[in-house]
């Protein structure tokens, strides 16, 4: 048996004619007590003056009455008189049910973001790389990643092209595109297999900017898109919704930035499935 002899945030004061008096931090509360069967005086004078009163009810149950508590308490008082009425708790109940759906939304498109986080490209003739920060003229960390899944892509299957999608930022003193281009082409891949999108400034127009230049170009809509694992989810509904039939090269993703960017991407898939 565990005994709470230095808990000092609660005490039984007192007890009689079926009621206790207690106190709860600073607060002192008048409620029943079906057990206190004795009828002692009430000496103590916080009888008279509790900080709350519950107040049963012939019909069962009952309800408080508060005095001189602070906001939070009146606030939590408000509730429960707004609840007590019919209209009151079907409008916190249709509030509960709905904030528990929006929940089990946010945790089916979160698992759908985890589960659509690996690689399952084989043979895409296409590959769009998704850009992201450039730091003078060399890439992220990131965008290191991204461009070496793409690169031991392009190696294992010679006959794809890529297209390689993204602007340049105000900080940036070359174009992601170019940044990306310039490392394949260091590692060997021919240039002539790269196509340059450097104008868009979004995941969407990444997207929606690669797929102007595969028509131009006559390239497979059959498209393998190579990015972090978080973005991969909201990466392939934008090109499905683009006319693309997309496939996945999944990036590694820092294990510290893990919980940050697939809850902020799950947001992402969300707005991509209502919009």
């Amino acid at each position: 048996m565990w005994i709470a002899d230095n808990w000092n945030d609660y005490e039984v004061i007192d007890t009689s004619s079926g009621e206790k008096l207690e106190r709860w931090g600073n607060y002192i509360l008048v409620r029943p007590d079906p057990q206190v069967i004795w009828n002692t005086p009430k000496e103590d004078p916080r009888w008279k003056k509790p900080n709350g009163y519950y107040h049963r009810s012939s019909k069962g149950g009952g309800d408080w009455e508060f005095f001189k508590l602070p906001q939070e308490w009146a606030i939590l008082k408000l509730v429960r008189k707004i609840r007590s009425k019919k209209a009151g708790k079907i409008a916190f109940d249709s509030l509960f049910v709905t904030g528990c759906s929006v929940m089990l939304c946010f945790f089916i498109a979160l698992g759908s973001t985890i589960a659509a986080s690996t690689t399952n490209a084989t043979n895409q003739q296409t590959v769009i790389i998704l850009g992201c920060a450039v730091v003078g003229k060399s890439p992220s960390w990131m965008l290191s990643y991204r461009i070496d899944s793409a690169y031991k892509y392009l190696e294992a299957h010679p006959d794809s092209v890529a297209v390689l999608s993204g602007g340049q930022g105000n900080k940036e003193d070359i174009s992601e595109a170019q940044c990306m281009f310039n490392v394949l082409t260091d590692k060997g891949i021919d240039p002539d297999r790269l196509y340059l999108e450097d104008k868009s400034t979004n995941t969407f127009e990444n997207i929606s900017f690669s797929k102007k230049i595969i028509d131009e170009n006559n390239l497979s809509t059959d498209v393998a898109i190579a990015t972090s694992s978080f973005h991969l989810k909201r990466a392939t509904i934008i090109a499905e919704k683009q006319e693309l039939k997309p496939a996945r090269i999944s990036a590694y993703t820092s294990h510290f930035l893990r919980a940050t960017y697939y809850v902020r991407d799950t947001f992402g898939v969300i707005k991509e499935f209502l919009f």
